[in-house]
């Protein structure tokens, strides 16, 4: 899956162009590790979901059209949310050179009536993925939605009132920034996955034909299935190396084709973990009736002589005097 550093590109400068001035209206959290903003957009003319999912087999931002199922008590991490960020305005929207992160710059009104600034930090990063709320000024965080201790990690902790620190770099070079001389060894480059690594393989004029394309928003939202329908990958670009294996389904908002890649990925993971619960059920049922089998064989095995035992038995009773 190609949720790298051209994606994330790609859905920061969309949401930057849409969501400047926007009002955050509601926050939620259906999920331990998802967050639902439902933004007033006048740019769009319309109100959004804005989804910033940090589960490590989905994070992801975009916005959503999907319904989620909200629990009865908000948790603490989305009270949070509530009290800085709901009737704030998203000043600006950028990535962290081509790092899988998306900041949210914020203004709001702290409870003494005064403007304050606000980031929300989406790092987009497998298991490593958090949602960090800051202080904008201070750097200091507030809270997140994943809080890691020096236990966890010492050179990088995540707890409240402790000072962001970005995460560590692999001094690679920018993606957004590089020349075509850059381009002879394209794992020293910042942001590319292995998939889309192999896609501009010896192809350096494609590679900056398509960056020049997502700077300019001129992107293609593609999503890749397999034979059975399961989709197996996406990319703001059509990805060659999979034209001839697996069934195109383009879309036209980034959005939609995301909703539509996890959604069938989530769906597929649960008839998977069903079918696979369902398999153990039958197996134990089926060890337990072969042990009962062999266990009555073994009975029958005792028995071949009993009417042999019965006629002496009757025999001993009939003369017992």
């Amino acid at each position: 899956m190609a949720f790298d550093g051209l994606m994330t590109g790609a859905i920061a400068r969309q949401l930057a162009e849409e969501l400047a001035g926007a009002k955050i209206e509601k926050v939620q959290q259906p999920e331990t590790d998802e967050i639902i903003m439902q933004i007033n957009c006048p740019k769009l003319g319309k109100r959004q979901k804005l989804l910033l999912c940090v589960s490590p087999q989905g994070a992801r931002v975009h916005f959503t059209k999907q319904t989620y199922e909200n629990p009865a008590e908000p948790p603490v991490f989305c009270m949070v949310l509530r009290k800085h960020l709901q009737g704030g305005r998203i000043v600006s929207v950028t990535q962290s050179e081509t790092e899988r992160i998306i900041n949210f710059d914020i203004e709001t009104v702290n409870e003494m009536g005064y403007s304050v600034n606000k980031r929300l930090t989406c790092e987009i990063m497998g298991k490593h993925s958090n949602l960090i709320l800051l202080d904008t000024l201070s750097g200091k965080i507030i809270d997140s939605i994943k809080r890691v201790s020096i236990d966890v990690n010492r050179y990088r902790q995540i707890l409240p009132g402790m000072v962001y620190v970005d995460p560590p770099s692999q001094n690679k070079k920018n993606f957004w920034d590089v020349t075509e001389e850059d381009c002879a060894d394209l794992k020293e480059i910042q942001g590319l996955a292995s998939s889309t690594i192999y896609e501009f393989e010896g192809r350096t004029a494609h590679m900056l034909q398509v960056r020049e394309n997502i700077l300019k928003g001129d992107i293609h939202p593609v999503v890749y299935s397999d034979e059975r329908g399961v989709p197996k990958d996406f990319h703001v670009f059509p990805l060659t190396r999979l034209e001839d294996v697996c069934t195109k389904t383009e879309f036209e908002e980034l959005g939609d084709a995301l909703d539509f890649f996890y959604t069938g990925r989530k769906e597929t993971n649960r008839i998977m973990q069903k079918s696979e619960s369902f398999g153990k059920s039958v197996n134990n049922l089926l060890d337990k009736q072969l042990l009962k089998k062999q266990r009555l064989l073994e009975d029958i095995k005792k028995a071949d002589n009993a009417d042999l035992y019965r006629l002496k038995g009757e025999l001993l009773n009939a003369n017992l005097y």
